[in-house]
């Protein structure tokens, strides 16, 4: 009877001993994979939170440098450079035109109103490039003025802006912000124009680019290509419609 009882209670000790080692073990195996993918699940958490504020940005239309490169722009204006004084008094103002966004080539950024730098040595006159902003031609159309409503800037330098201004073909959508107000656009042509002086600087000096129209449309205007041995031959010529 006694023995029956102890080996009764020896089996529950064994039971019991069984059983705390297996949590034992799985606590053990928790731990192990927990210390072993801290690493991948601390990049996941982060690559989530990082998509979902991209995703929020794109929602709701705004280009996170949108400001900088407004600020930088109007430091231009405010505090030039013994070096770029000139060409910063070429930069008037801020435009009434604020932003001009091309999803199709990433493009959203800060307007500025630029003007025409003093006549070179050869005779020639040139626009003015916004740095870090895109340029609105002093002179030329403004939303709902049915006129020629011209834009440029750096694809190289300065923000490179329009480094890929070539991704607008004909049928993608472009949004111009007077104020508030949006104006949409549909690309309508793409051309390369060669430029007068192939090579030697970017600066925009052709003038039938910037001509008025019958009725409305903007042109953007960027030396074209921004890089290789054929480096701003031409002018990429981007024109868009109502």
């Amino acid at each position: 009877m006694h023995s029956s009882a102890a080996a009764q209670r020896l089996h529950r000790i064994r039971v019991i001993t069984s059983n705390l080692l297996k949590q034992l073990n799985w606590h053990q195996r928790l731990l192990q994979f927990s210390s072993k993918h801290i690493g991948i699940t601390i990049v996941m958490i982060c690559g989530i939170y990082i998509s979902v504020q991209v995703l929020s940005v794109r929602a709701f239309g705004i280009n996170a440098t949108t400001g900088i490169t407004r600020l930088q722009a109007q430091r231009q204006i405010s505090q030039p450079s013994s070096s770029t004084q000139t060409e910063a008094q070429s930069l008037i103002a801020v435009s009434p035109i604020t932003r001009v966004v091309i999803p199709a080539a990433d493009i959203n950024a800060a307007v500025l109103t630029v003007g025409m730098l003093p006549t070179t040595s050869a005779g020639d006159q040139e626009w003015n490039i916004a740095r870090y902003a895109i340029g609105h031609h002093e002179k030329t159309g403004i939303p709902g003025q049915d006129k020629n409503i011209v834009f440029s800037s750096y694809a190289s330098d300065y923000g490179r802006i329009f480094a890929t201004l070539d991704k607008a073909i004909p049928g993608s959508a472009i949004t111009v912000y007077k104020g508030d107000v949006a104006h949409t656009y549909t690309v309508v042509s793409q051309k390369l124009v060669k430029a007068p002086h192939p090579g030697t600087r970017e600066q925009i000096s052709d003038s039938a680019l910037v001509a008025p129209t019958l009725g409305e449309q903007v042109t953007f205007i960027t030396c074209w290509p921004p890089n290789g041995s054929n480096r701003y031959s031409s002018y990429l010529v981007v024109v868009a419609k109502p």
